[in-house]
């Protein structure tokens, strides 16, 4: 007997993969935003409540993963209780949150988790708004670290922003042939050849920021863009989603470093 492609999704997924709709291999390295957040602050220092950020931050990950997942794969209603496990854990960290700031800044997560991963009104269909919504969504995970916004925050935000949107636009390129399938438009598709140098200006504008937080961080910086610009020559976007993850997972641990030894060690 012949299974129908529904079925044989459901034969996949469920009974023992049913929690790949989390995806967590994907984003588990975003868990260090807040915790970057919350370290380039002079807020007292408390173990319990970082762990709640990054308890947080790994509950918003598994609802806003599952639910693009379900919406994508048009599956069936019974799997949304992958996705209402998370989010009704989540509801009670509102409480749970010390600042009034910070409970502002995961509604506006989630309710971009939800209208992002939505069939109506499908933002990410959209050349350019998908986009923004990606580059300017994940860095509020490092706000979500912070009590309060200064000068300093915004700067961070704006490097995490550029770092984002490069990631995205290499993401794009390393599935645009999957979303032409799907007759999804994303700013890739859309820009087509002007995508590589849009990638490449992007990134100089988060290395040019990086000199104003920190100089080694900028240094960091230039040498990724330069090995960038070798590796975009080609157009094996895979490979180069799968180094610059790579590069931009080191560099935030260079960060933490940094942003930890400043705050305690560095008189």
């Amino acid at each position: 007997m012949t299974l129908s492609p529904l079925k044989k999704i459901e034969k996949k997924l469920l009974p023992n993969n049913i929690f790949s709709l989390y995806r967590i291999r994907e984003w588990f390295h975003f868990l260090g935003l807040p915790v970057l957040g919350y370290f380039s602050q002079p807020e007292s220092y408390s173990f319990p409540f970082l762990i709640l950020l990054l308890g947080i931050t790994f509950l918003l990950g598994c609802f806003s993963y599952s639910l693009n997942e379900i919406f994508d794969r048009s599956l069936p209603p019974k799997y949304m209780r992958v996705v209402l496990l998370p989010f009704l854990i989540l509801i009670p960290s509102f409480w749970a949150l010390n600042t009034l700031f910070r409970r502002v800044v995961l509604g506006i997560l989630l309710g971009i988790a939800i209208l992002y991963s939505s069939p109506y009104p499908s933002l990410k269909s959209h050349p350019f708004v998908g986009t923004l919504i990606n580059a300017g969504g994940f860095p509020l995970l490092f706000i979500l670290g912070v009590p309060y916004l200064n000068k300093t925050t915004l700067v961070f935000y704006l490097y995490f922003f550029f770092l984002m949107a490069t990631a995205q636009l290499i993401h794009e390129m390393a599935h645009k042939e999957e979303d032409k399938k799907r007759k999804i438009c994303t700013t890739a598709i859309f820009l087509g050849r002007k995508t590589k140098p849009l990638i490449i200006i992007l990134f100089l504008f988060a290395t040019s920021l990086a000199f104003l937080i920190n100089r080694i961080l900028g240094i960091l910086n230039a040498g990724i863009w330069i090995h960038l610009l070798f590796l975009i020559r080609g157009d094996n976007f895979k490979l180069i989603r799968k180094v610059y993850r790579r590069e931009g997972i080191l560099l935030g641990l260079f960060l933490g470093g940094w942003l930890v030894f400043r705050r305690y060690l560095l008189v």
